[in-house]
């Protein structure tokens, strides 16, 4: 809606939507002012570059800042329904051992909390 525009800064549009650095980024890109008022043509202009913009991943910072590890145990050799081994009997796994790895934001340690129960629930059925 326009009236809504009339106390937004064109900075502030893509607040909470990406990195407030990438999203300057992304302002510069489309040229225009981060501190000028936003209007239709700095909405649209910006939608586009959010739509289509493309980052070359350089590098990373390394093990030390990784939020998640990938690989381990390939999970076609895990039963699904008890996380036994397939190959090792009474060999059973969970977590971050699988090769299992979710999206941030608490999947990967929900995966970590239920996988072990899963096991522990199956341990305690056999006594």
């Amino acid at each position: 809606e326009k009236s809504k525009l009339n106390y937004v800064k064109n900075q502030d549009l893509l607040t909470g939507v990406v990195n407030n650095r990438l999203g300057l980024t992304m302002i510069k890109n489309v040229k225009i002012n981060a501190l000028e008022q936003a209007d239709e043509k700095s909405c649209l202009a910006l939608l586009n570059q959010v739509k289509n913009f493309k980052l070359n991943v350089q590098g990373t910072l390394g093990f030390d800042y990784s939020q998640v590890t990938h690989g381990g145990v390939k999970t076609e050799n895990v039963d699904q329904t008890d996380l036994q081994s397939k190959i090792n009997k009474n060999l059973y796994y969970c977590g971050e051992i699988l090769n299992v790895d979710g999206d941030c934001g608490g999947y990967n340690l929900q995966w970590a909390y239920t996988s072990a129960r899963i096991v522990a629930e199956e341990l305690i059925k056999q006594g």
